[in-house]
């Protein structure tokens, strides 16, 4: 037979380490991985400050600009467009400072600068927060350019289909901060050689009820991700 016979406790084990996944500690506490990962994240974390710092300067000499000179274009912009094109700047430089923040807190975690007098569970229940605003972030940039780009045209989408979104973005930032606690735990790892802790690493919960929340949390992303998909090709 080419395809071995998988009894149904084995069908269950792979999907529940399909919503569970979790490193092997042995590839975690490798040198190779923590120089690697170290790297990374220092390069990340500044190509990050770059772009918040490029886009923050773009917006206030581009702000400058339009004050101190007339452009015919903005003259035939109407306010309800320059609120939502306002609106959509702030929301990229919230989008960017919760990607900024995520990545300095990986890193310090990383670089062994926590002390270990910290709650590691506070630590990762911090980290899975910003990086479940930051999705919603991105959600609603996607949402909020659905209205700058055709809301002079029209292809413009109803007030309903654009408050739906909002709500739906909003009722699944609820329920992934929520559930964040119910699904997740921090622990220290140690290096095996000073004894003392090293850094703070995310460990899942293996039980059913947490299986089944991770998996409505990918059916909701599955979900905003091809409405999205599916209004910005119609």
């Amino acid at each position: 037979r080419f395809f071995p016979r998988i009894t149904m406790a084995a069908f269950l084990q792979l999907i529940q380490n399909v919503f569970t996944p979790e490193m092997a500690h042995d590839v975690i506490e490798s040198q190779t991985f923590l120089w690697v990962t170290r790297i990374i994240d220092i390069i990340s974390t500044s190509i990050i400050g770059f772009i918040l710092g490029y886009h923050l300067y773009t917006l206030i000499t581009f702000n400058h600009h339009r004050s101190t000179h007339t452009s015919r274009s903005f003259a035939s912009m109407s306010e309800a467009l320059e609120a939502w094109t306002l609106g959509l700047n702030i929301i990229t430089i919230l989008y960017i400072i919760s990607q900024l923040t995520g990545m300095i807190l990986l890193t310090l975690d990383i670089w062994e600068v926590l002390p270990i007098t910290f709650s590691c569970d506070i630590i990762v229940f911090i980290m899975v927060w910003v990086y479940h605003l930051s999705n919603s972030l991105f959600y609603g940039i996607l949402v909020t350019r659905l209205q700058v780009a055709f809301y002079l045209s029209s292809m413009k989408y109803s007030n309903c289909t654009i408050v739906f979104l909002y709500t739906f973005i909003i009722i699944y930032t609820i329920f992934v901060c929520v559930g964040t606690p119910f699904l997740i735990y921090g622990q220290w790892l140690y290096d095996g050689v000073d004894g003392y802790a090293d850094w703070c690493h995310i460990h899942t919960l293996t039980t059913t009820a947490s299986s089944i929340s991770i998996g409505i949390w990918i059916l909701m992303d599955v979900i905003i991700s091809i409405a999205l998909c599916y209004l910005f090709i119609r």
